[in-house]
């Protein structure tokens, strides 16, 4: 059961990056991810987006040029928009 609950959640992750035209940099394939999702933000220091996410309190981490999610089975939906949300807010302030 929570195997399938963090692959829905790591969907829901790529679905968000995807939508916000992030660089995803996790394997699409199903059958090759694991329960993280990893992206670039094209544009901006990745360190920069790292620190800015940590300040408004998502966590996360920089890993392999870019910024990491590992969403647990009980991650809510809305956490998972909110750190998207986060991130392309620290784009536009950046």
């Amino acid at each position: 059961v929570y195997k399938r609950q963090i692959e829905d959640r790591v969907t829901r992750l790529i679905d968000l990056v995807d939508a916000r035209g992030f660089e995803l940099l996790s394997p699409r394939d199903p059958g090759q991810r694991a329960g993280i999702v990893t992206f670039r933000v094209p544009g901006i220091d990745q360190q920069v987006l790292y620190r800015d996410l940590m300040q408004e309190g998502v966590i996360c981490a920089q890993r392999g040029g870019g910024i990491r999610f590992s969403p647990h089975f009980y991650t809510d939906e809305e956490v998972l928009e909110k750190a998207v949300d986060a991130a392309a807010r620290a784009v536009t302030v950046s």
